[in-house]
């Protein structure tokens, strides 16, 4: 796949050399045929035929500006489709210098889990996956991935309509592609719509209209009159009075020059993306058509109304010039005419946009995750069993981690049978504990999200999730990183504690994920605390994974009801510490401390190290 992407990035490189080639011989044309038009002028030829001439030149350089342009646009467009195809390898290849810049760098500090996994800032899985070009967009894809307690009915509609979207790989392209050739920015539908609801034009337009209007054919008819000696010129005092009350309502013109120009800016950019969601042929993709079908309403369809309301724009355009704004409004009210109609087609904008923005929105999101499912065949639709009695909580076959390359990934089956099971991993540093509670929980996010999981099979019964996993102190706050992680564990036991307390949104079982429990304090504390909360746990309606790096606990398995033991392990060889960073049962028989202090050139007494290393290699055989 690298070679063929390598060689797609320079097919569009040596197009965009060529047609910049072409471009500069345009330059070259163009400078030619305006230094022969200058000197047609001085051609020893009658005037005829001169300006025949003349005309000739224009009308050839007219047609070469038309295909310059349209080369330069091209190029344009070229280096923006490179980029998109660049962008969608680097997805693959996890290459996250050539992915747009993270939109979301964190969540609240109070999220239950979306700081600990990995799900936004420069290397989360928002970035990695998000193809949104509004914000909107985005911040929906955020949502669904940190949403705490999604519902069955969501996540199964949301993965019906992105295994349907997952084939749809040239509208989402040319849907980024589209959009990019007119903005570098995120739309922002919010920004607009609240300015739509206080644009509205000043209050005086109800009656300046009708007023100017019946002054102006009041000028018409006695101008007429005048003009066949019935009256005397009382035209001019009329004309007076339609003039001062003109003026005199000035902040009308000036609101609807205001409006127009916002409305050009803004309903150019919209215009471009709705405009491509209507033409594309959405009838061959049920999905697609279902999720489009507000832009095709013939009521409703943005194309009809944003082209009516720029024509108003354009009529707004015009009188900004101030010649053309006295010759326009000389015979009738041309602004308060265009005025009235612009707030006509304001308000029509104003009460449509919100539904266009709700379905570009769910379009994008679900195109961002049916893009996941298209770069990586190899990963699953989860299965949500919430039909069958004794599912297990959990089942995962060959679950990795999606923010590891694939060439470097390594998966591990996992199982979860009932809730209230605990299971402590143990193992040195270095070994995987800490990328193994990630990797559940991130892959549990794609499965609520409605997205595929990075896992041969993937069943799951519903519950809420809660980490402690990434704890940060605070200066600020004067708060230690003991102190914080003790907050964190403890708003987890208010959590189980709530659970099946018949409070909206705790009726579902709780699945946590603790790392290096107690690792802010001393050994003695940290084993005596940790037991007590191991205990705690068990009592309560959860369902959990705990790290630690204190092996007495494992001692526990059979004493803590529900406690399960698992590890990771390693080993060295030739002065080298080695990880198959696989999944096993029992606790932890090694412990590399020693022995990657030695290997470092570190102070270690060389027994110590050597008898640790030696344990190393003998688990390992």
């Amino acid at each position: 796949m690298s070679a063929a992407h390598d060689a797609l990035q320079e097919r569009f490189d040596r197009s965009i050399a060529r047609m910049r080639r072409l471009s500069t011989r345009f330059v070259q044309v163009r400078l030619v045929l305006f230094l022969a038009f200058l000197g047609g002028f001085g051609l020893p030829l009658s005037p005829p035929i001169v300006a025949l001439v003349l005309t000739a030149v224009a009308v050839v350089f007219f047609l070469v500006a038309a295909r310059h342009r349209r080369t330069d646009a091209s190029i344009a467009r070229h280096r923006v489709w490179k980029d998109i195809k660049r962008a969608q390898h680097a997805r693959r290849a996890l290459k996250w210098e050539h992915l747009p810049p993270a939109a979301i760098a964190r969540a609240e500090e109070e999220h239950p889990f979306a700081n600990d996994i990995g799900l936004f800032g420069d290397a989360g899985l928002h970035r990695l996956i998000d193809l949104s070009v509004s914000r909107r967009g985005c911040r929906l894809l955020a949502d669904w991935l940190g949403d705490a307690a999604p519902s069955p009915e969501d996540i199964r509609s949301r993965q019906r309509a992105v295994a349907g979207l997952a084939p749809l790989m040239h509208f989402r392209e040319h849907m980024q592609l589209e959009y990019a050739m007119v903005s570098g920015e995120r739309l922002d539908g919010d920004a607009f719509l609240a300015w739509l609801r206080s644009a509205a034009l000043p209050g005086a337009i109800r009656w300046v209209l009708p007023v100017t209007l019946l002054l102006a054919a009041v000028n018409v008819l006695l101008f007429l009159l005048w003009g066949y000696g019935v009256t005397g010129p009382w035209f001019v005092l009329s004309f007076f009075i339609y003039g001062a009350v003109y003026f005199t309502n000035g902040r009308v013109r000036e609101s609807f020059i205001e409006t127009a120009v916002q409305l050009d800016a803004e309903l150019g950019r919209l215009k471009t993306v709705f405009r491509f969601i209507e033409q594309y042929p959405a009838r061959h993709n049920a999905v697609l058509e279902d999720l489009t079908a507000v832009f095709h309403a013939a009521d409703q369809r943005p194309s009809r109304h944003i082209r009516r309301i720029l024509r108003d724009v354009i009529a707004a355009g015009l009188s900004m010039n101030p010649v053309m704004m006295l010759l326009l409004n000389l015979a009738l009210p041309w602004d308060f005419i265009f005025a009235a109609r612009l707030e006509r087609k304001r308000r029509a904008i104003e009460r449509l946009l919100p539904a266009w923005l709700e379905a570009l929105q769910r379009l994008e999101a679900l195109q961002s995750l049916a893009n996941l499912a298209a770069l990586y065949p190899e990963y699953t639709f989860p299965v949500l069993r919430e039909d069958v009695a004794d599912a297990p909580v959990l089942d995962a076959k060959e679950m990795g981690h999606p923010l590891i390359p694939l060439e470097k990934r390594v998966a591990n089956d996992f199982r979860v049978d009932d809730v209230g099971t605990l299971y402590l991993v143990t193992g040195s540093n270095m070994s995987g504990k800490s990328t193994f509670l990630r990797t559940v929980g991130i892959n549990f996010a794609l499965a609520w999200a409605g997205g595929p999981v990075a896992a041969r099979q993937f069943s799951f019964r519903l519950f809420r999730l809660y980490t402690c996993i990434q704890i940060s102190d605070s200066l600020r706050e004067g708060v230690s990183y003991f102190y914080a992680e003790v907050r964190r564990l403890r708003r987890l036991l208010e959590r189980l504690d709530a659970a099946g307390d018949g409070t909206a949104g705790n009726d579902t079982p709780l699945f946590f994920l603790i790392d290096e429990i107690f690792k802010g304090t001393n050994n003695i504390e940290r084993h005596v605390g940790g037991e007590s909360y191991l205990r705690a746990l068990a009592a309560r309606r959860g369902t959990g994974i705990l790290s630690t790096h204190d092996i007495e606990l494992t001692a526990l398995e059979g004493a803590v009801p529900g406690l399960v033991n698992l590890h990771f392990r390693e080993h060295v060889r030739d002065e080298r510490m080695e990880f198959d960073y696989r999944l096993r049962t029992g606790p932890c028989p090694t412990t590399n401390a020693l022995v990657i202090m030695r290997l470092e050139g570190l102070p270690v007494p060389e027994q110590n190290a050597a008898t640790t290393a030696a344990g190393d290699t003998k688990s390992a055989e």
